[in-house]
């Protein structure tokens, strides 16, 4: 990549804060950020997320991983959440932050957003909490607490609007992905053969604890899948850099022994 040429070599560089809980948050992130470093305006990056987001050059406040998900798994490391929580609204105060970005993970999000707005630092609430398929009651909290949303799907700037958000249809990064030429993986080039198996993407989601409950789920009904549609059928399974791929592969291993085409894909 190359460096960018800032317009004005003294101007001071722009306090950019950024929060993203979960692996998606973190790929989606990461993008957001290379797109604004190639803007050509003098920016620092800091707050909270995983590795993409560090390997863009985004300061972490505080050691990730933060996704979590159910009462229990929050429950057992509230400490951990509450101590990232109060390094990132200090970090706020202390850079004079100009723009806070926040990238789903409504629970602690919508909390900082509600700092954010009380320190009069503006929010831009990228990739917006689903709303409009439950607790709809959050509309009213992001009106009081982001100043704007920028949304990956075309309904919700509808959704929004008729709610009197300021809101904008960017469109979904994953289409960014593919637009980059290969970044993200075809495990065959071309698709499958032509009387080749069908492939089924068995997708357990990107958090350790979501995993061991849903996985199991998954390979039972691919097992059940692959008997009754016996060579038929190969099944992907896609793994997050947040999991443990040994814990994948324990989970797998007993099944792909009863004979079901399981291959785990990495990056």
């Amino acid at each position: 990549m190359a460096a960018a040429s800032f317009p004005n070599p003294g101007e001071p560089a722009k306090q950019i804060g950024i929060v993203a809980g979960e692996a998606s948050g973190d790929l989606h992130g990461s993008l957001l950020v290379e797109a604004l470093q190639n803007s050509g305006r003098p920016l620092q990056f800091f707050g909270l997320g995983g590795a993409r987001l560090k390997q863009r050059g985004v300061e972490m406040v505080y050691p990730p991983p933060l996704n979590v998900v159910g009462f229990t798994e929050v429950f057992l490391r509230i400490g951990q959440i509450f101590r990232a929580y109060q390094r990132m609204k200090r970090a706020l105060v202390d850079r004079r932050t100009d723009l806070l970005i926040l990238i789903d993970y409504p629970d602690f999000n919508l909390r900082l957003a509600r700092f954010a707005r009380a320190q009069r630092i503006p929010v831009l609430f990228y990739i917006s909490p689903q709303v409009w398929a439950w607790r709809t009651g959050r509309v009213q909290t992001i009106r009081r607490s982001v100043d704007r949303l920028a949304v990956i799907l075309p309904f919700e700037e509808e959704f929004f609007k008729a709610r009197g958000l300021a809101v904008e249809f960017v469109g979904h990064p994953l289409q960014d992905l593919r637009s980059r030429g290969g970044a993200v993986p075809e495990p065959r080039a071309g698709g499958p053969a032509p009387g080749g198996p069908r492939r089924v993407g068995l997708l357990p989601g990107s958090r350790p604890a979501e995993m061991q409950r849903i996985l199991p789920v998954l390979l039972e009904t691919a097992r059940r899948l692959q008997e009754e549609f016996p060579g038929q059928l190969e099944f992907l399974l896609p793994l997050a850099p947040t999991l443990d791929a040994d814990a994948v592969r324990a989970l797998t291993e007993p099944f792909r022994q009863k004979g079901v085409p399981i291959r785990l894909l990495a990056g």
